[in-house]
C-alpha cells in the first residue's frame, strides 16, 4: 500500500504548484510554523476508491499574502480571510479531482472546515494515512496534508471508473 500511497500522493504536488504559481511555490523541507496564529482548512472527499482529506495550513500574514496573490483581492475581515482559505482548500482539491478524473479515480468534495489557532505543530502526520508536504513561496511556508484511505483491492491500474477528461473552467459559489 506504500506504493499506492506515494502514486496518489504525487499525483497531489502538481496541482499544488500549479496554485501557488503566483506565489512561486516550491517544495521543500516542512519547517516548523513560526509563532502566532495560524490558519487551517480542511476539506473532505469521498469515492468508490478511495476517501479522505486534505488540509492547508500557513501563518496568518502568509495566508494573507497568498490569497491576494490567489484571489486578487485583500479580505477585509478575519471571517473573509478564513472563508477564502477554505476556497483555497475547495480549489486544490479540485485540481486535484480533475487529476484523478483523468486516470479514472472519482472523488467528490465536502464542505471545507477552517480554524485558526495558535501552536500549530506539523513537524508528523498523526494520522497512520496522514502526511504533510511543505511548500516554500515568496511570502512564506505553506503546509498541505493528504489523509486518504483507499478500498480493498484498490489499484491505481485499474480505477472503477473509465477516464474523463473534467471541465476545468473556474467556478466560484457563495
Amino acid at each position: 500500500m506504500p506504493e499506492l500511497r506515494e502514486t496518489i500522493e504525487e499525483l497531489l504536488l502538481p496541482a499544488t504548484r500549479e496554485l501557488l504559481q503566483a506565489t512561486g511555490g516550491e517544495r521543500v523541507a516542512p519547517p516548523p510554523i513560526d509563532e502566532g496564529e495560524a490558519i487551517l482548512a480542511s476539506i473532505g472527499f469521498g469515492g468508490a476508491d478511495m476517501k479522505g482529506a486534505l488540509a492547508v495550513v500557513a501563518v496568518e500574514p502568509t495566508v494573507r499574502t497568498l490569497v491576494a496573490a490567489i484571489f486578487d483581492t485583500t479580505p477585509d475581515s478575519d471571517a473573509l480571510l478564513c472563508d477564502m482559505v477554505g476556497e483555497l482548500s475547495n480549489l486544490l482539491l479540485g485540481r486535484y479531482r480533475s487529476t484523478l478524473l483523468r486516470i479514472g479515480i472519482e472523488i467528490l468534495p465536502a464542505t471545507p472546515v477552517t480554524v485558526r489557532a495558535s501552536g500549530m505543530d506539523v513537524q508528523h502526520a498523526y494520522g497512520k494515512d496522514a502526511s504533510w508536504h511543505a511548500f516554500s513561496t515568496e511570502v512564506g511556508a505553506f503546509w498541505l496534508c493528504l489523509d486518504v484511505s483507499f478500498r480493498e483491492g484498490f489499484d491505481v491500474a485499474s480505477p472503477t471508473h473509465q477516464p474523463i477528461e473534467p471541465n476545468e473552467q473556474d467556478l466560484v459559489l457563495f
